[in-house]
């Protein structure tokens, strides 16, 4: 018997980044994950270690007056968006929270987000999602995960999602049942509509090796549909035009397959307009580290800077490059891992008084003593993850840089997922 399960009765007093509400049992801090403040809970606790505990919910007794009804029909089985019962305003205020309490537990920092910025409607934002495909009991399935499982919940919509991908989700399920065998190898499917929306590129991946080649018949689903991406254990096949179009601060870029886009168009936006305020009037040379395509790159170049933009994906950089080409803006890109490019410039000797780093999830550790070396004088850190972000803060601290300002843009709704635009100077 497993001595650590035990039931337990919890208030939920707060909420963690990570979307874990929290309770106390004795002196223990117990993580519960799908309730939130004020809910009066059931549970059991499945790890206990001495200062601290997890536990899965059994039942809810008492709800939080913080919460409504779903407006989701799939919400109680699908794991995409924990937080759609709460109302919008609470989710800013929990995430602005969470971000200034990972900034002074982690950042060893008091600067309070001095702003939030809440672009876009909080549902039908997204310009992407990512559906799978499996059989249940001798018929396909197409949606998302559920929580914490690999089992499928069914979808015929997405209500975070933007209306074209919508009616993509309509065309593709059609295809799908039609063609089971998709299901059976258990594919998944990106579909995306960049921004503007200008049709939609789909794209179907699978391990195995079957070619499918009745893929193209697709199309015929829908008129919107204006590109395929086929991924098997073979290679990648492209069908149509498969080149999509994002807008950044007035610009457009386009691109192909392998390359990263942000997926709220609004909120991109917002983000784009913080980092040239941060960033000042344009003089000498700007390093944009895990630059993409050019999202923030070419308005950098616009702005009057002189940037340098690197990234690890070469599909990017060759995107990068012929929007250069298109929009006549000087900017020069390097394919390489950031650190790897950042210490080598530092070696030649080069001088960027800006840098601009928009890194993944896992932050950007070991780059403080870099940054130093390349005589920034501002860094502009683009996260979005409040922990990774408050990690480096303190790192830079300790090479003489000064967190000046922080201000977060709610990129995903419904989630406790956040972005932030962070400026740091030294002197």
């Amino acid at each position: 018997m497993d001595k650590t399960r035990r039931p337990l009765e919890l208030e939920i007093t707060d909420i963690t980044y990570g979307g874990a509400g929290v309770g106390k049992s004795g002196d223990k801090a117990v993580f519960v994950h799908g309730v939130f403040p004020g809910d009066k809970i059931s549970a059991t606790l499945f790890k206990s270690k001495k200062k601290w505990g997890e536990a899965e919910l059994d039942n809810l007794l008492v709800p939080s007056a913080l919460r409504r009804k779903s407006p989701c029909p799939y919400f109680d089985n699908c794991g995409g968006c924990p937080w759609m019962p709460l109302e919008r305003k609470d989710q800013l205020a929990f995430k602005e929270r969470i971000l200034a309490d990972q900034l002074k537990r982690i950042g060893g920092c008091e600067v309070k987000p001095a702003a939030l910025h809440a672009p876009s409607p909080e549902f039908g934002y997204r310009a992407r999602i990512q559906l799978h495909s499996s059989i249940h009991e001798g018929k396909p399935v197409i949606g998302f995960h559920a929580r914490k499982t690999n089992l499928i919940i069914d979808i015929e919509k997405c209500l975070v999602a933007n209306e074209a991908i919508n009616e993509a989700i309509a065309a593709l399920r059609n295809f799908v049942f039609d063609f089971p065998l998709l299901a059976r190898l258990k594919a998944k499917y990106m579909i995306e509509t960049g921004f503007p929306v200008n049709g939609i590129r789909i794209t179907v991946s699978y391990r195995d090796e079957h070619p499918f080649q009745e893929i193209e018949k697709l199309f015929s689903y829908s008129r919107s549909i204006k590109g395929i991406v086929l991924i098997n254990g073979t290679g990648t096949s492209l069908y149509r035009d498969t080149i999509l179009q994002m807008n950044a601060g007035g610009l457009n870029l386009f691109y192909g397959t392998g390359a990263f886009s942000q997926i709220n168009p609004e909120g991109n936006n917002i983000l784009v307009e913080k980092v040239l305020e941060f960033a000042g009037k344009g003089r000498g040379e700007a390093l944009d580290l895990y630059s993409g395509i050019g999202n923030f790159t070419f308005p950098l170049a616009k702005g009057g800077f002189a940037p340098v933009g690197v990234e690890l994906s070469r599909d990017a950089v060759t995107y990068a490059k012929q929007n250069a080409e298109t929009l006549g803006l000087g900017a020069d890109f390097i394919a390489g891992e950031a650190y790897g490019s950042a210490a080598k410039l530092a070696d030649e000797g080069r001088k960027f008084p800006l840098i601009v780093l928009d890194p993944p999830r896992i932050g950007a550790p070991g780059l403080g003593d870099i940054f130093r070396r390349l005589s920034a004088e501002k860094v502009v850190y683009v996260s979005c993850n409040p922990s990774s972000l408050a990690r480096d803060t303190a790192e830079l601290a300790r090479h003489g840089f000064t967190l000046e300002r922080v201000e977060m843009v709610d990129m995903f709704p419904q989630t406790f997922h956040l972005e932030s635009v962070a400026l740091f100077t030294r002197k």
